[in-house]
């Protein structure tokens, strides 16, 4: 899983040219404060595989998800925001899952 953050009003997309550590928090659907801890790689924060599969499976049960994420060098550099992962996101996402899959004979 990766997210593009988007800095100066959601016009200029963050980058780096060294590997950089953010905090990614949100609360779980089962009402636990999680913490995650990605890596800003080139323009997005990349997260290792077994974290995304826990947070895609809060997403999946959660519906509306707040996130807060900081610069752990740089802690007023902050983005927060929410998503609302209604049946409409979960149908456009399972197709994209789908479409990845390989093709059997």
């Amino acid at each position: 899983m990766a997210i593009k953050l988007y800095e100066y009003g959601g016009s200029n997309p963050v980058k780096s040219f060294r590997e950089e550590k953010y905090k990614f928090e949100y609360k779980g659907s089962d009402n636990q404060e999680k913490s995650f801890y990605p890596k800003l790689s080139q323009d997005r924060l990349i997260f290792n595989t077994s974290d995304s599969s826990e947070i895609l499976k809060d997403f999946y049960s959660s519906g509306e998800v707040k996130f807060f994420i900081t610069h752990e060098e740089h802690p007023n550099q902050t983005y927060s925001f929410k998503v609302d992962f209604n049946e409409s996101y979960l149908k456009a996402y399972n197709q994209l899952i789908k479409s990845d899959q390989p093709k059997g004979n």
